[in-house]
């Protein structure tokens, strides 16, 4: 007899004569896939009242003015 499979939603089924049979609840690994990260949105800088626009131009306030973005990164505040 020959057997026939279909996909449905990413899930294989078997189809019958007189019926359709799942043959796997799980569900289907998600795909791993590319990350696309927006530019941030303008702000005015703290330190001098410029509005920055990007991300590079961010770099190069931070670099200009000797900053350093820390974010939530606590083993800048560990004692060495």
């Amino acid at each position: 007899m020959r057997t026939r499979y279909v996909y449905d939603k990413g899930r294989p089924v078997l189809v019958v004569e007189r019926g359709v049979v799942v043959l796997d609840e799980r569900e289907p690994e998600p795909k791993a896939g590319h990350l696309i990260m927006p530019d941030i949105q303008p702000y005015i800088s703290m330190i001098d009242g410029r509005e920055i626009t990007s991300r590079s131009r961010h770099r190069e306030h931070l670099r200009a003015h000797g900053c350093e973005e820390i974010g939530n990164d606590s083993s800048l505040y560990q004692k060495p």
